[in-house]
């Protein structure tokens, strides 16, 4: 059994929508618990959707009400997972037309496929839509990592793994089918419609990727002019007409005003022209969009042109960041200065000043110390891996021990350790 409680792609705005409809169906569960049984069976009959009575109007209300706590809790945890995501990469009225069209689909879908002696039962939550909000994730971002923690009942064991979300959901979704199709109706697990889960997350999975490839196709227009423009500019800079290529540089900038190249050409632009502090502001946006666009060589290119125009230094973050998308296309001498630069600086590992008294301070700052165990662990790796250095992959493990005794990373360190060692036994 797979549980996710991280994704990797994270909305920078508010999910206004998603937490609206949370809030919702947190408010009318809660109602509905103040109702004497009778009245809350009567409510499951009125409100709920019942596949032999094909209402617009219980399509919808069924959607806001649940059975039990474990029921609506499940469904808003998977929602407010993945519907913020989602929310982040449409617009509103999209989200919501995909998240309550789901439901239909999928409450259409449960009552073409229910066994007549079970059509008068009524279906209620909000399962089909959050469904859809799965699916259509999952073609959106099917490469984002997802981490899960893996419980194994029989063998009473629990881990945390990382996958890509097309594994992850896609799983999710064959099982759907295996249990629509294997578990019979009249057993308790058959009560679930599992129809309605596959109804809800199909139809928004094809929705999804009809807006996804023709969004696609009309950037893949718009890129087409924006690189003639482009190519045009970096001829007209080589002439030394300066004046002509920045006019066509804006042609470029209106076709790709995100392109992190078109930012970052603009950016290299007005640095030629001396307006340093304009030149940083472009070329900052376009390190944050070839980050966000997971483009190497444009960060890596971005994040240059910045030290070259006097950016003050990273934190430990950024760093390490760098220094990955720099060891991806195997720069692994790049990667290795950036990372070693927290080393240099007076906020990095090395001793504190001695205080008037001449004795030096244990203290160290928890903003000058953040993140340099993940850099010391990310340059072993790149010596010990890649560059085959083990000597100066083993001092590194061993800095990190010493330095963060108590960090995670330092557990990895001494896994890292032991098998250098039985290594060198071999």
């Amino acid at each position: 059994m797979l549980l996710p409680y991280r994704i990797e792609t994270e909305s920078e705005k508010l999910s206004l929508l998603t937490y609206i409809i949370i809030g919702a169906n947190a408010a009318i569960f809660l109602s509905m618990r103040f109702l004497p049984a009778s009245m809350l069976e009567m409510a499951y009959y009125d409100y709920g959707f019942i596949p032999e009575r094909i209402h617009l109007f219980t399509m919808f209300s069924s959607m806001f009400i649940h059975v039990g706590w474990l029921h609506i809790v499940g469904n808003m945890y998977f929602l407010w997972l993945f519907g913020r995501a989602l929310e982040g990469r449409m617009n509103g009225g999209l989200f919501v037309a995909l998240y309550f069209g789901s439901g239909i689909a999928g409450g259409l879908l449960q009552a073409w496929l229910t066994p007549d002696y079970l059509t008068d039962v009524p279906c209620i939550g909000a399962s089909g839509a959050i469904s859809g909000v799965l699916g259509a994730y999952m073609i959106m971002h099917p490469r984002e990592e997802v981490d899960c923690i893996y419980f194994s009942f029989a063998m009473r064991y629990a881990t945390s793994i990382s996958l890509a979300s097309v594994w992850v959901l896609g799983s999710w979704f064959f099982l759907q089918f295996a249990n629509a199709l294997w578990l019979s109706p009249k057993t308790a697990e058959g009560m679930v419609a599992f129809w309605a889960h596959i109804g809800g997350f199909a139809s928004a999975a094809v929705a999804a990727a009809l807006f996804k490839y023709s969004a696609a196709l009309a950037r893949t227009i718009r890129r087409r002019s924006g690189t003639v423009a482009l190519e045009e500019y970096s001829d007209l800079i080589h002439k030394g007409r300066v004046d002509e290529a920045a006019t066509r540089l804006s042609l470029a900038v209106k076709a790709s005003p995100s392109d992190a190249l078109v930012l970052a050409e603009c950016g290299k632009l007005e640095l030629t022209r001396g307006n340093r502090s304009g030149a940083r502001k472009l070329l900052r946006r376009s390190l944050k969009n070839a980050l966000d666009q997971k483009n190497d060589a444009k960060a890596i290119s971005a994040y240059l042109a910045l030290t070259t125009a006097g950016e003050n230094p990273p934190d430990n973050s950024r760093r390490l960041i760098m220094g990955r998308r720099f060891a991806r296309l195997k720069k692994y001498g790049h990667a290795l200065g950036i990372m070693s630069e927290a080393f240099d600086e007076k906020s990095g590992a090395r001793s504190p000043a001695p205080d008037s008294s001449g004795r030096r301070s244990g203290k160290k700052s928890v903003l000058e110390m953040e993140g340099l165990d993940k850099l010391l662990y990310e340059i072993a790796e790149i010596l010990g891996g890649p560059l085959k250095d083990q000597a100066r992959a083993a001092a590194a493990y061993g800095i990190l021990k010493e330095l963060f005794p108590h960090s995670p990373r330092s557990l990895d360190a001494e896994y890292q350790l032991r098998k250098l060692r039985a290594f060198k036994k071999v």
